[in-house]
């Protein structure tokens, strides 16, 4: 048997969140889409699950980041310019989001296979996600979800995010 081309989207990808290049970032990038649906109950299954009704979808991508730069601290201290600081409470976290694109780099088979670019146009440190930073000797590594929320398409429809895939022929 002959061993058979596979379709495989190794490769690295650069990173840019509100229009700044972030540095070097490790991988694997994470994009998670997570589905919502109310479950539908009646008195005769008790407690049991009968239906669910959905109700929407959200998505998360998490980018383990590597250099200490303004873009990259911008990235994950969205609320102020200060680490830890509060900043003004009360603000939309949908206005406060930025522009978050991956690109794949050329030459690899990610460049080729796809997806070729994801771009989360609305993007924001995720809601009790946890930025862990640790101080060691060796390289610093800064993981990161952000929650991507999500924009009118037409009148019935929101996205997330458009990427653009190249698929073999």
């Amino acid at each position: 048997m002959a061993f058979e081309s596979r379709s495989l989207a190794f490769g690295a990808y650069w990173v840019t969140f509100s229009g700044s290049f972030v540095g070097l970032t490790e991988g694997p990038l994470q994009h998670e889409v997570t589905y919502s649906a109310e479950p539908v109950r009646a008195s005769i299954g008790g407690d049991t699950v009968l239906d669910e009704v959905y109700t929407g979808v959200n998505m998360f991508c998490t980018i383990i980041f590597k250099e200490w730069s303004a873009a990259t601290k911008a990235a994950f201290n969205p609320f102020s310019g200060t680490e830890g600081a509060t900043g003004v409470i009360g603000r939309s976290k949908w206005d406060m989001a930025s522009i978050l694109l991956l690109t794949a780099v050329a030459g690899t088979p990610a460049a080729t296979v796809g997806p070729a670019t994801r771009t989360y146009a609305k993007a924001i440190v995720a809601t009790d996600a946890s930025v862990l930073q640790e101080f060691v000797a060796g390289e610093r590594n800064v993981p990161v979800t952000f929650r991507i929320l999500p924009e009118a398409t037409d009148d019935s429809t929101v996205q997330a995010g458009s990427f653009t895939h190249y698929v073999d022929a």
